[in-house]
């Protein structure tokens, strides 16, 4: 009975965790937890529409082919910043070349003009 017991307990934690993941990986999010508001959400259309994913912990992102599994190069149209967002530079050109721009914390980016293929972010 004790072993049936464990053997009970440890499948529902399995079964927990495996749900816990499958609702996070359906709300489009790359990570779990953010490091204190250190994140960004990027949107596949303008005004915070389509696709989207959050991008967090992280300092420099030479290139966007595998984010959360799939290329957003050229396909960020939109994007929102944390609150513990010093600055998110934002290039036309993988490897931080051909700077665009910068979003800092709390600000949005509603029309980004879709052509960004690399992302430098820092934060507090």
């Amino acid at each position: 009975m004790k072993h049936s017991l464990q053997t009970l307990a440890n499948a529902f934690i399995l079964s927990l965790c495996a749900s816990l993941a499958l609702a996070n990986h359906d709300s489009g999010d790359t990570c779990v937890s953010e490091r204190e508001g250190c994140y960004i959400d990027i949107f596949s259309e303008t005004s915070f529409g389509g696709d989207h994913d959050r991008i967090c912990d992280f300092s420099k992102l030479h290139n966007l082919e595998d984010v959360g599994g799939e290329s957003w190069t050229d396909r960020i149209n939109s994007i929102s910043a944390g609150p513990s967002v010093d600055w998110l530079e934002i290039f036309d050109e993988p490897g931080l070349k051909a700077s665009l721009g910068y979003v800092l914390k709390n600000q949005e980016m509603d029309d980004t003009g879709g052509s960004i293929a690399s992302l430098d972010l820092r934060c507090k």
